[in-house]
């Protein structure tokens, strides 16, 4: 490949410019903070999370939180989310402030004040008026509204009237401040009391007011309290315009001019802060914010963004350092020192990427740039080498700074040494180099792409060889070089995994080490023997004292593309990747065990000034030492100075706290030693918080549910977890966090949680149902036997019945049937010669056959299955009535239903049913001497009705009684099958035979 000329970067395929440029956007697109001359701002707007845009007040928590004051109420900020705290009464908050025993105060505007303490907000002073006047405080003026008293309580500043403190949350007595203006109110760290407004400055000491005049000006504007002693007030006068230190005395200890029209009618101080290494911080109206260093002048922190033309209300400094700005309208800002600064070459375009950095031992760094050359950077600037100074070939893939000084480069067309100012070629590599390395006995190592010998070695005495690999058909890929504590040499080839230097050749050492994979990017020896090998894809390896063993994103690595090694000297190892630059402790990383907790890493992303969160680069250095406080690192479009000092102390070590346990969405109170919940909750969701407003990003959390959980489960960086359905009984959750300390830390105790069984799931439930069950059982078997012998019984009863009702044919036939055959068999033998007595002979055989016909039929009727319904019999009834009228020569009438219900019949039933019905018919046919009579039937409900009426002579009961048993036979055969009849009088004169007959039910 040719390098050196324009027209060769047009020969680069177009899918590798395209990619170049997507990737190089979308790292730049996940920048989320500004730069500002060494600082870094990260903001928080509503896409965030903050609730309201507006800050009007802010303070910092002794947990380390954040508390806001918005026109939307309170918020907590732990570094990571945002909280609106509830049970707070006052929406537009004026004024935020911690006293002495931890409690919150808080100002609103509508002029009442409240104190915050255990999740609980009660006011205090609403009966109090200041001067007369109730308490009233602007939505925001600069001015400071609250003090901590020395004592305890909290000194409240009114908008109009007089101060009024507070002690225990109430009043104190109006003597103690009476005619004192208004104003901004600030606390001393002695504990006194400094009340500022125009010209009048008073200091309350405890016990009484004192005034102090101050020479060379009047006080008109906010002041802050001094770290040791007194306070500091601007002051104005014809000299110009001061923060003015005042000790507990008034006097004036020091003055400091403000910035040039700063402080003026036009740009009034908004706020100040005195910083704990001694540097101000205060803002302007519309003008920014400006920062004076302990030994050096006001420089203006931001030029352009958000911060540039807004109103700053506030500026707090945190634990770590970090200062917070408050403002209208533009949300919450944080200014941090660098802890990442980048270096951009200013030749570089869409197509060029820093792909090596290197720190020389006079503290330059220098930084290759492919298809641009070499830069190197220091105090005077950058200064660029290339062709004029004998670089011959722009393509660059490496550069390296040896403890000599001297700077090596490698290229696509060789290796390139700079000396006395220009570069010279090392006449003994051909192709590609894009690795250097020099081992501590000051002899250096260059690694190449392709060609049967790719690695290089330069001993002490300047002279090269060229080591070959002992399989003479491999190509190598040579990605890093290294040596060990030992003094064996090992490479890192990409595409055919791990080699080792043995004499003159290089012999395959994955099988050795055990090392599956081939996708090697960078290779490392530390001085406890143990080497470190970065993938591209497969993660971390460490082989030591014979074992092998993997780190990935599963234990804790923010990435699984280790593309450079470095160590810091402090005892930790750095990472550049895919997701930025990295370290941890070397020690943590040796001594890690699948399964414990995972590791903990220092993180620098684009926020704490990273250029790109993907770092670049493809061979050795793309990370290295510079100095003896930072790292230089390949990031894309520049070089990374990173300092790991500055990234360690950033984290808090904070304490890991349970906020609040959620049953189905309704917080449970977390005052209690035990929560309570009925097991009818769906979902449980625990809360909790670490709070690190500087290293949130770098805490990981850690959960367990006890009895339920049998290990510790990783929660990364969720700040919630959720159980469903949890059975009854008593849960322990314990939760720990770690952070940019490297330390796991739990929870200071449990949350002990008691589920409630239902009452099905009550320890006397199940013996209950086993006690139900067996009653239940008992009474079914009880049920059972008592049926199998009341069907015993019915089957018996129904023999019974089958017994009586052949016994009822075996006498019908042997009374009726026997009787007239044996009266016409007399009838017949007897002999006459009277022709007139056989006439009636044979008249009499004639009638006894014709009514053994109708016996023999209506046993047939009785006996046949198809006849046990309802219709059958009414049918049946009417046939004989009929037959029976006819042959007497009386009219017949049927009044029937036309529609009958199929009501079965049992033949019993039927029987003395048809029984009774017909001797009705036959006393009404011999005694009653009637022209016609009526068969009425109906049916009403579950009843049947019949009635057999006549329009005879009438009714006598002792003529009925005296001429038969008829009126007996047919109330015995009513009764038999439960009903009854009524005779009496018709209406016609005749008399009537009603019968009431129930129904017989369905089966």
């Amino acid at each position: 490949m040719r390098c050196g000329s324009g027209d060769d970067r047009l020969r680069t395929p177009w899918w590798k410019r395209w990619s170049r440029h997507l990737v190089a956007g979308w790292l730049l697109a996940s920048v989320s903070a500004v730069s500002a001359d060494g600082w870094q701002i990260r903001g928080w707007h509503l896409e965030e999370g903050l609730p309201d845009g507006t800050i009007t007040t802010m303070a910092l928590g002794p947990d380390g939180c954040l508390w806001l004051g918005t026109p939307s109420g309170v918020v907590r900020f732990d570094g990571a989310r945002f909280k609106r705290m509830d049970g707070i009464p006052e929406r537009e908050i004026a004024g935020l402030a911690f006293d002495r025993d931890g409690a919150l105060w808080i100002a609103g505007k509508s002029g009442r004040a409240f104190v915050y303490r255990n999740g609980k907000a009660g006011e205090v002073g609403g009966s109090v008026k200041a001067g007369g006047n109730p308490l009233s405080f602007p939505a925001w003026t600069g001015h400071s509204l609250l003090a901590p008293c020395a004592s305890g309580g909290m000194w409240v500043w009114a908008e109009r009237g007089d101060p009024v403190a507070f002690r225990a949350d109430r009043p104190m007595d109006r003597d103690d401040w009476r005619g004192v203006a208004e104003g901004s109110v600030v606390a001393e760290a002695s504990g006194s009391v400094w009340a500022l407004r125009g010209n009048d400055l008073r200091r309350y000491d405890g016990e009484r007011w004192f005034s102090h005049a101050i020479p060379g000006g009047a006080l008109y504007e906010p002041a802050c309290a001094d770290p040791e002693n007194g306070i500091w007030a601007i002051a104005s006068g014809e000299g110009g315009r001061w923060l003015c230190h005042l000790s507990s005395e008034g006097a004036v200890v020091r003055r400091l001019s403000l910035p040039e029209g700063v402080g003026s009618e036009a740009k009034p101080v908004s706020s100040v802060l005195r910083d704990r290494i001694g540097g101000f911080w205060l803002s302007d109206w519309w003008g920014g914010i400006w920062h004076n260093s302990p030994d050096g002048g006001w420089e203006q922190i931001v030029h352009e963004g958000p911060l540039r033309r807004c109103v700053v209300t506030s500026l707090l400094e945190d634990r770590q350092g970090a200062v917070w700005v408050g403002t209208l309208g533009e949300g919450l800002h944080r200014i941090s020192p660098h802890v990442a600064e980048m270096i951009t070459p200013p030749g570089m375009d869409d197509r060029a990427v820093v792909i090596g950095v290197s720190g020389d031992p006079a503290g330059r760094l220098w930084i290759g740039v492919t298809d641009d050359g070499i830069y190197c950077h220091d105090s005077d600037g950058l200064r660029r080498y290339g062709e004029a100074e004998g670089l011959a070939c722009r393509a660059v893939h490496a550069v390296f700074a040896d403890r000599g000084g001297r700077i090596w480069t490698g290229t696509s067309e060789g290796a390139f040494l700079l000396e006395s100012g220009r570069f010279e070629r090392v006449d003994v590599a051909a192709g590609e180099v894009v690795t250097f390395y020099e081992d501590r006995e000051g002899e250096m190592w260059m690694g190449g792409q392709g060609g049967t010998g790719a690695l290089w070695h330069r001993d002490g005495g300047g002279v090269w060889r060229m080591l070959r690999p002992s399989e003479e058909t491999v190509v190598l890929d040579i990605r890093g070089i290294t040596r060990d504590s030992a003094g064996t040499v090992w490479v890192a080839a990409f595409g055919t995994g791990v080699w080792r230097v043995e004499g003159d050749s290089l012999v395959a050492a994955n099988s050795l080490l055990g090392m599956a994979r081939s996708d090697l990017r960078s290779v490392h020896a530390d001085a406890q023997g143990g080497l470190w090998l970065g993938t591209l894809y497969g993660g971390l390896w460490h082989w030591h004292g014979g074992l092998l063993s993997r780190l990935s994103r599963a234990d804790g690595l923010p990435d699984d593309s280790i593309l450079g090694i470095a160590d810091d000297g402090r005892g930790s190892l750095w990472f550049s990747s895919s997701n930025g630059v990295f370290g941890c402790a070397r020690d943590s990383l040796a001594g890690y065990l699948p399964g414990g907790p995972p590791l903990l890493c220092w993180r620098v992303m684009p926020d704490d000034g990273l250029g790109n969160r993907g770092c670049s680069g493809g061979g050795q250095p793309v990370i290295s030492r510079l100095g003896n406080d930072a790292l230089c690192v390949a990031n894309m479009i520049g070089a990374a100075i990173v300092r790991p000092g500055g990234v360690v102390r950033r984290g808090t070590g904070a304490e890991v706290r349970v906020e609040s346990v959620l049953a189905d969405g309704i917080p449970l109170e977390t005052g209690t030693p035990v929560l309570t919940a009925p097991a009818s909750v769906r979902r449980f969701e625990f809360e909790f918080t670490a709070p690190d407003l500087g290293g949130a990003r770098n805490q990981r959390f850690r959960h367990r549910l006890e009895p339920l959980d049998r290990e510790w489960l990783d929660a990364g960086a969720e700040r919630s977890v959720s159980y469903s359905r949890l059975a009854p009984g008593v849960y322990q959750f314990r939760v720990m966090v770690g952070g940019a300390d490297g330390v796991w830390r739990e929870s200071a105790g449990p949350v002990v949680l008691r589920v409630t069984p239902r009452f099905w799931q009550t320890r006397w439930f199940a013996p209950a149902v086993v006690a139900t069950a067996v009653s239940l059982i008992g009474l079914w078997g009880v049920w059972w036997t008592r049926s199998r012998m009341r069907r015993r019984v019915e089957r018996l009863e129904m023999g019974h019945a089958i017994e009586r009702e052949r016994a009822r044919i075996a006498r019908d036939i042997h009374d009726d049937l026997g009787t007239s055959l044996t009266e016409i068999l007399m009838v017949s033998e007897t002999e006459s010669c009277d022709p007139e007595a056989d006439r009636m002979r044979l008249r009499r055989i004639g009638g006894r056959a014709r009514t053994m016909i109708q016996t023999l039929d209506e046993i047939v009727w009785a006996v046949g299955p198809a006849n046990d319904n309802l219709p059958k019999l009414v049918d049946y009834l009417c046939t004989v009535s009929e037959e029976l009228c006819e042959s007497a020569g009386v009219r017949c009438w049927h009044e029937v239903p036309v529609d009958l219900p199929m009501v079965p019949l049992a033949v019993d039933y039927r029987h003395q049913v048809f029984l009774a019905v017909k001797e009705a018919i036959n006393n009404a046919l011999k005694h009653a001497i009637a022209s016609e009579i009526w068969l009425k039937l109906e049916v009403s409900g579950d009843h049947l009705h019949i009635a057999v009426e006549d329009d005879g002579i009438g009714f006598s009961r002792d003529g009925v009684a005296a001429s038969g048993n008829g009126l007996t036979n047919m109330r015995a055969r009513a009764s038999a099958v439960g009903g009854r009849v009524e005779i009496g009088p018709a209406s016609g004169g005749g008399v009537i035979v009603a019968f009431d007959l129930p129904l017989p039910s369905p089966p």
